[in-house]
């Protein structure tokens, strides 16, 4: 496991999937059960590359990379450091080459990664 900055209202919560931690603002939206259920339903091949649109945390695409063989996985957050903090816990499990999370809004999305980029798309948009 990588080396990782943690500020002080953070904590590392273990997914209890090969390893993996995550880190969660304790004053910010934490993922629930839902995300975790969602990403046992993804199915990626080698070949696929994935998109989580709204990835908060940073949870599914973390999941999938340990679930999956997808060749990518992005997650696109539009709260910058929400998307920060979910880039961190990428990097704390050393995902770098698979997982890459971008800051930027779903409106955007063909601007920023061209159409028909993905094979695989998830959401888990949030409760109002």
């Amino acid at each position: 496991m990588q080396e990782y900055i943690r500020y002080p209202t953070e904590m590392i919560d273990d997914l209890l999937c090969k390893d993996l931690k995550i880190i969660q603002d304790e004053k910010s939206y934490r993922f629930a059960i839902d995300a975790v259920l969602l990403a046992n339903f993804v199915k990626a091949g080698k070949k696929d590359r994935v998109i989580d649109l709204g990835t908060g945390s940073g949870v599914i695409p973390l999941l999938v990379s340990a679930k999956t063989e997808a060749k990518q996985i992005v997650g696109l957050e539009i709260l910058e450091d929400v998307a920060e903090r979910a880039k961190r816990s990428v990097e704390m499990n050393d995902l770098q080459q698979r997982i890459k999370i971008v800051c930027g809004d779903l409106k955007d999305a063909a601007e920023i990664f061209g159409r028909e980029s993905f094979s695989v798309v998830v959401t888990n948009p949030p409760y109002m």
